[in-house]
Parts: structure tokens; C-alpha cells; sequence
């Protein structure tokens, strides 16, 4: 039996109670942790594929898109590039509402690949 819940507040017992608002807004929309190389998901929440641009770009699609191409993109990349201690992050461009294209850089802003790139998404869902 599927069902639903309307609620304008959540409270705790002893912490005090929370407008749903800051749930529903700050919750992630999108969560991807992959391989650049491979493109391997090992874990994703709301992407419903990865494909390759080029050398450790992708474009992530989502499964239910974004109302609009204003969202924020958090992440971090790791990698082997020993000289630079392993320094990487996440370089988003090209924006759209069921979708966003990255890149993993290292800290001489070259667009390298990533073992473990990790993406979250906030923003509204449309």
C-alpha cells in the first residue's frame, strides 16, 4: 500500500523541531562516485548513465532532471599524480536541466583521469 505523509515540521523529542522546507531543499539531488577511466559506478543515487566527451570528461545524466540549469555542484577527484599529492577537483561545465558535463583536473588545471570521482547535486528537481 503506497501512501504519503504532509508535514510542515519535523520535531525531536529533546533537539528542537525543523521546517521540511530545509529537507526537501538541501537534501542532494544527485550523487555519482565513479571511475573516469572506466566509468564504473560504484554508487549513484538519480543518474541514469555516463558518457565519455573525452579523457576524464563526462556528461551525467540524470534520471529525473533538474527544473532548471541553476544547480550546484559539489565534489572531489582523487588520482596517481604523485607529484601534485594526488590533487585533483571537479570542473563542471555545460549545464542543462538533464545533465551536466565534468571534468576531473589536477592542480595544474590539465584535465586528468580520476579513480574516484565523486559528485553531488543540489538544487531543485523539476
Amino acid at each position: 500500500m503506497a501512501g504519503k505523509i504532509i508535514a510542515d515540521q519535523i520535531e525531536h523529542s529533546t533537539a528542537g523541531s525543523l521546517d521540511t522546507s530545509y529537507v526537501v531543499n538541501g537534501s542532494a539531488k544527485v550523487q555519482a562516485k565513479y571511475n573516469t577511466s572506466t566509468d564504473v559506478v560504484s554508487g549513484s543515487e538519480n543518474l541514469s548513465s555516463i558518457t565519455d566527451i573525452n579523457t576524464a570528461a563526462d556528461t551525467l545524466s540524470f534520471t529525473s532532471s533538474m527544473s532548471d540549469a541553476t544547480y550546484r555542484i559539489t565534489g572531489a577527484a582523487n588520482g596517481s599524480d604523485t607529484a601534485y599529492n594526488n590533487g585533483r577537483w571537479i570542473a563542471p561545465y555545460s549545464y542543462a536541466s538533464g545533465s551536466v558535463n565534468i571534468a576531473s583536473q589536477n592542480t595544474t588545471s590539465n584535465i586528468t583521469s580520476s579513480t574516484a570521482m565523486n559528485v553531488v547535486v543540489h538544487g531543485d528537481l523539476a
